[in-house]
């Protein structure tokens, strides 16, 4: 039996690396199939040669970095505990955006460039873990 994804749930994370004691916790939600097509047709792009030449070859690359952060864009909802580099506790904030035939609600741009790199490569991967079927699912 396939189960559909609630929209509304939400599960709260903790990096890996983290300090234990006195984590980040961070609200990840799942992104709905529409959105989720978008993304993940963000990952492989063809590029026509620019010589116009027919017998040049395409060149094809593979955005795996570009569809992680989009689903942290798409799929944070929250966070407790963020701080700046001074100490300060960081207020989560959104912005509308365009995806999937409809408009959302998304993290901003100005704080998406603040979390560092490696945390959004964890969160992203969480959050489109979110939308698979899990082990004993597939199994069914």
């Amino acid at each position: 039996m396939i189960k559909g994804v609630s929209l509304g749930e939400t599960e709260v994370f903790v990096c890996k690396e983290d300090d234990p004691s006195n984590p980040t916790k961070w609200r990840l939600g799942v992104i709905d199939s529409l959105a989720m097509s978008e993304i993940q047709d963000l990952i492989t792009v063809f590029e026509p040669d620019s010589s116009g030449r027919p017998d040049a070859p395409t060149k094809t690359k593979l955005c795996l970095n570009l569809v992680r952060t989009e689903a942290v864009r798409h799929g944070l909802r929250g966070w407790e505990n963020f701080v700046d580099s001074n100490g300060a506790q960081v207020p989560f904030k959104t912005e509308r955006r365009h995806i999937g035939g409809k408009m959302v609600d998304v993290v901003c741009d100005e704080l998406l460039r603040t979390i560092p790199y490696s945390v959004v490569s964890e969160l992203g991967e969480r959050i489109l873990a979110k939308n698979r079927f899990s082990e004993a699912e597939a199994k069914n």
